[in-house]
């Protein structure tokens, strides 16, 4: 038990450690991105400019809040704080340029893939982080109006191709957290026999 209390500790500090580079990098892609918007939307390019100012700030502030942290305790919600935000802004602006037509949906993929790759997830927490994502997709796409059969196949393209991805990116999680508990436990092994050793040669010199 006190093995896995030390691996559970030694996660949080991982995942404290990459936190930044989530909000962070969630906060420079989500700028970066209003390049697109510049040639596929431009009549909407200032509209989008102000959804992903707030979104970087906000990821900014969850930065901020990180460093705060100490105790590690609040990293989880913080990463996933900033994957909501990123998602949210997207979504708005899928609402905006079309619902299922819109390209965007592609943003929510790579915005998934930055936060689950960079996050120590279990593979549960993958799944649950995806199926936030796909909800939430079909939502918007259902509040815009677009849900209507001549865009039905569309619709299953694009979830066919996002639960695809979220299915890889979660074997991927569970393929990472099983590497990380074995190198834990090795290294632990390790430090046992090395400490076994040392009380046997203060033995043997004494």
């Amino acid at each position: 038990m006190a093995i896995m209390e030390n691996y559970r500790e030694e996660l949080q500090q991982l995942h404290h450690r990459r936190v930044k580079y989530i909000v962070l990098g969630g906060a420079v892609m989500v700028l970066l991105f209003s390049l697109l918007d510049y040639v596929t939307v431009p009549q909407l390019f200032n509209t989008f400019l102000n959804y992903r100012i707030a979104a970087a700030i906000f990821g900014v502030c969850l930065f901020l809040v990180n460093r705060f942290d100490r105790k590690n305790a609040y990293c989880f919600w913080i990463g996933f704080s900033g994957f909501i935000s990123v998602i949210f802004t997207l979504l708005l602006m899928i609402y905006q340029i079309g619902g299922v037509l819109s390209p965007y949906y592609v943003g929510l993929i790579v915005a998934f893939a930055l936060y689950v790759t960079l996050a120590p997830l279990t593979a549960i927490q993958t799944l649950v982080a995806g199926g936030v994502l796909l909800g939430s997709y079909v939502v918007t796409i259902a509040f815009s109006h677009s849900l209507v059969a001549p865009y039905l196949v569309t619709m299953f393209s694009n979830l066919f191709f996002m639960i695809c991805f979220v299915l890889i990116i979660t074997t991927q999680s569970w393929a990472d957290t099983a590497a990380r508990r074995g190198e834990y436990l090795l290294r632990k092994e390790e430090d046992v026999a090395t400490g076994e050793l040392e009380t046997q040669a203060e033995k043997i010199e004494t």
